[in-house]
């Protein structure tokens, strides 16, 4: 039996991207009508017509046989577009053509496959005549696929993996060293699932850079900067200025006669000016707190809100600004490739910034501590122990920890890009919510002293688990706003049909 092709739609701009065959027996509808082929959610395409668009088979058909298909609007009000192009008339379809149901609807991919029968099983007889077709390509099958290696064999995480396998053995009676590679190697694997869930290539030297940014910033005295005004109280002093800013601009709009508009700005300036003049008021507040868990829920969470939240996801963003900055300075195509020009840039280029930070933070600061201490009451093979069971969680949480945090903050730098007229209100949104996200799992080891570790553990649980849904539903819906969304390698793989 030949093989016969197979045509259909991929709704790419939904996160599950179901696909849609196409019969030549019949026209396929697309619309909202439930008598359509392709029935799309009334809530959640509004924009499109109760019958939008009609797909149907040409008499004519490819020199390899294959049907031609053929799209016409059937008058809907918002219009159908062909490759960003306005439908007139019936239109041929080229593989890799791309419907949008009015511009900012929901948009389909044109795909032909060829269906391949199942191979007939060999018989006895044949045995013998495959063992004469045996190649040189069959017995040494790494030489025949050696330009696949790269794209699709996994070969530099496996060489990764065994140099950091052979370090290891090496390192063995050695803690100090033992702990940097191994915080190294889980740190890059945890980091690779992130990045693979994106799907946006970015060169490794620019993936390392903001690693080795923020690895650099926190053993300089920019971090006893950031840590003055956070934790000292003198953040006041750059709130209370923004805050009157944003007082004259809601002064500006009611001026205008905006006064929904002027409400808001209003409101988030005096607010500002509020929370200024209390931080400026409370002096070392937050500093005490942070050294002290035992002072209440609200207490820990207000002060790792300023003191962690607000500090170290701003100092983390420093890396993916340097990049933005550094990307408008070049051409084509290096502006694309080393700069943040999208939000799946901004994830990507933030989650390799908080991998830094988590390396640092767990071996310089966390790792060492906990080990002396241990030492000191259990004697020193203890120390070793305790060390490695609190490197291990902590370098692996940061899927759910700083990566997701500094990875959905990225999501709004880039998507402040895209919509540059809004930029300050999406900076806002992404900044206070990751700080947020970040203080309350700070926070949430006060309630295990006040409720037992069970109920502490488990609200833990939640809070992390809450990180992850946010940072994989910016993943998503940056992947569907991306602007090279064709060349994401992971939207590439088709799901079953």
């Amino acid at each position: 039996m030949e093989p016969h092709p197979s045509s259909l739609l991929r709704l790419i701009s939904s996160a599950d991207q179901p696909c849609y065959s196409l019969s030549s027996l019949q026209e396929t509808v697309i619309g909202r009508s439930p008598d359509c082929q392709i029935l799309l959610d009334s809530k959640e395409y509004g924009g499109v017509s109760r019958r939008h668009a009609s797909l149907r088979s040409s008499s004519h058909s490819t020199a390899q046989g294959e049907t031609l298909w053929q799209i016409c609007d059937l008058g809907s009000a918002n219009g159908t577009f062909v490759n960003g192009q306005p439908l007139q008339g019936w239109y041929t379809l080229t593989p890799g053509d791309r419907i949008a149901l009015g511009q900012n609807g929901p948009q389909f991919t044109f795909e032909q496959r060829r269906a391949v029968p199942a191979p007939t099983p060999p018989s006895a007889s044949s045995g013998r005549d495959n063992l004469e077709d045996l190649s040189v390509s069959q017995l040494l099958p790494a030489m025949s696929v050696r330009r696949d290696l790269l794209k699709k064999g996994f070969l530099i995480p496996g060489i990764f993996t065994v140099l950091m396998v052979v370090s290891l053995f090496a390192t063995v009676g050695n803690p100090n060293i033992f702990n940097y590679l191994l915080a190294l190697y889980l740190g890059c694997g945890a980091f690779f699932f992130i990045y693979r869930l994106c799907g946006q290539r970015k060169p490794l030297f620019v993936i390392v850079f903001s690693t080795l940014f923020t690895m650099i910033v926190l053993i300089t005295p920019i971090l006893d900067i950031f840590a003055f005004f956070f934790r000292e109280g003198y953040i006041g002093l750059l709130l209370i200025p923004l805050g009157f800013a944003l007082l004259t601009i809601a002064f500006i709009k009611l001026f205008k006669g905006k006064i929904s508009h002027a409400a808001g700005w209003g409101l988030s300036g005096g607010s500002l000016v509020v929370i200024g003049l209390w931080v400026l008021a409370s002096g070392d507040y937050v500093a005490q707190n942070l050294k002290d868990p035992t002072t209440g829920f609200l207490n820990q969470l207000i002060s790792h809100f300023f003191g962690a939240g607000l500090m170290e996801e701003l100092l983390k963003a420093l890396p993916v600004f340097a990049l933005f900055a550094i990307g408008r300075l070049l051409r084509p195509p290096n502006r694309e490739r080393i700069g943040v020009w999208e939000p799946l840039d901004g994830i990507v280029l933030g989650a390799a910034s908080a991998l830094g930070f988590t390396l640092v933070e767990t071996v310089g600061q966390y790792v060492p501590t906990i080990m002396q201490q241990a030492a000191q009451e259990f004697g020193t093979d203890a120390g070793y122990i305790y060390a490695i069971q609190l490197l291990i969680p902590r370098i692996l949480g940061s899927v759910a920890g700083h990566m997701a945090y500094s990875g959905y903050f990225g999501y709004f730098i880039g998507l402040s890009i895209l919509k540059s007229n809004k930029r300050p209100q999406i900076l806002a949104t992404g900044y206070l919510t990751a700080s947020l996200l970040h203080a309350v799992w700070n926070a949430t080891p006060s309630l295990a002293i006040a409720f037992g570790g069970l109920v502490g553990n488990v609200l833990q649980m939640l809070v992390g688990i809450a990180a992850y849904v946010f940072l994989t539903g910016a993943i998503l819906k940056a992947r569907q706003l991306s602007p090279n969304r064709a060349k994401n390698f992971a939207t590439q793989m088709a799901p079953p049909l």
